[in-house]
């Protein structure tokens, strides 16, 4: 009764703020906030119940049906128990297209001697001509502990990169990484290392990865 009176002055106030006549009568304000009040309470009991027992509920989720639950940052998901762990690598050269089935991922590289900024997205991505080795082969693979990027903020570990971007761990290493011998040409989902980026008018390598259409 005594908590209550914090939320009863809180609905007053919001009353007030908003130009409300309050039509209720006191039991019934007092009755609200005091449902309110253990609402906040069963909320924060829940939530310290997910911090020390979250695991245990996890693998309780994922004991039959099919499906395994995992926490992702503040979310939560239930998947196939076996997706992919990672993809193997494709390597392709300009006028090629190949096909990712892991991934359900569809990869063409072409030349464009005349590159436009509007062909720059999150998932085609323009890699300056002469940044590439002579006869460009692209390899399309996961993540490698030593793959570095060049972003607007400047040069990041790829690991680094998608932690900040909070890219759950199950699946970085399901992210495609276009790269050449000297190293990551673009990441998909990310965009292109602006270290090697193609600029207007430039002769350029276009890299497209997108879905491939699914079966009925």
């Amino acid at each position: 009764w005594s908590s209550s009176k914090g939320m009863y002055s809180l609905l007053l106030g919001l009353n007030a703020v908003d130009g409300v006549t309050e039509t209720r009568g006191y039991l019934r304000l007092r009755l609200l906030g005091i449902l309110c009040t253990l609402g906040m309470l069963l909320a924060l009991v829940v939530t310290l119940l997910l911090n020390v027992y979250g695991k245990s509920l996890l693998r309780l989720l994922s004991a039959g049906g099919g499906f395994a639950a995992r926490l992702e940052y503040d979310r939560l998901y239930l998947t196939d128990r076996s997706p992919a762990a990672s993809f193997s690598p494709v390597t392709l050269s300009p006028g090629e297209t190949v096909l990712i089935p892991a991934l359900g991922l569809r990869v063409e590289c072409r030349i464009e001697e005349n590159f436009q900024e509007k062909a720059k997205t999150l998932s085609t991505f323009a890699v300056k001509y002469d940044t590439i080795e002579q006869t460009p082969r692209i390899t399309i693979r996961p993540r490698q502990a030593h793959d570095v990027m060049r972003t607007a903020g400047g040069t990041k570990t790829l690991k680094k990169l998608l932690i900040d971007r909070k890219v759950p761990a199950a699946r970085r290493a399901l992210m495609p990484v276009a790269a050449d011998a000297s190293g990551v040409l673009g990441v998909y989902g990310i965009g292109v290392d602006l270290g090697r980026a193609a600029a207007p008018g430039d002769r350029a390598v276009i890299i497209t990865i997108e879905e491939t259409e699914k079966e009925d």
